[in-house]
């Protein structure tokens, strides 16, 4: 039986680590967790404060770019870093993040969860690998839907009412 991989393109990055500095790299910790998500909230409410300035004026859409920006880029790094449990050292710390994180990327928290699990698992793997881009390479239109967000969230959407109804 042959496994297909699709291929990346990626190239090591020719970086090593020796053990005393991976080992000081990876001590789990609170602070840097919370010091990050204060920061986000923080940019949430100033970029939100800035929505409200340009309200009925040409300078609300830009304001929502950087207000969309600030809330969906880091709300998926701290789901999949929370469904990990890495981002904080306290099991209830990562579950709550990743519930509230990723019910604000419109995915089923568990789902998100387990289907990560399977990616890391099969990574790669054509027809395994659950969070692979749909084309590989891409064809412009894949790549439009993919910039837009107009497939992962209809995507997500399906899921979580197949979810919530089965």
């Amino acid at each position: 039986m042959s496994t297909t991989f699709a291929t990346t393109g990626a190239a090591s990055s020719g970086i090593t680590l020796d053990r005393k500095t991976l080992k000081a790299l990876s001590r789990r910790s609170d602070l840097p967790g919370l010091v990050y998500l204060a920061k986000w909230l923080l940019a949430l409410l100033v970029s939100g404060y800035g929505v409200y300035l340009g309200l009925e004026t040409f300078w609300v859409w830009p304001a929502m770019l950087i207000y969309g920006t600030v809330l969906s880029v880091p709300v998926y790094a701290m789901s999949h870093e929370t469904a990990h449990g890495t981002a904080f050292r306290t099991r209830w710390l990562n579950e709550t993040v990743m519930w509230v994180c990723a019910l604000l990327y419109l995915e089923e928290p568990l789902h998100r969860r387990y289907t990560h699990t399977n990616h890391h698992t099969y990574t790669w793997h054509v027809g395994k690998d659950c969070q692979m881009p749909f084309d590989t390479p891409m064809t412009f239109p894949t790549w439009l839907l993919e910039v837009t967000g107009f497939a992962l969230t209809r995507s997500h959407l399906r899921m979580l009412i197949q979810l919530a109804t089965s």
